[in-house]
């Protein structure tokens, strides 16, 4: 027997984190970018 969960509150529950995620990723490429026009 399977469960089917709700796929929008598995969307709910994970998407803050995702988001949080992506932005330290963007976060770091920015100051990369920054470090290298900086150098120059």
């Amino acid at each position: 027997m399977i469960k089917r969960y709700p796929v929008r509150l598995i969307f709910h529950k994970e998407l803050p984190a995702f988001q949080e995620r992506v932005a330290q990723l963007l976060e770091e490429a920015v100051k990369e970018r920054e470090s290298v026009c900086s150098r120059r």
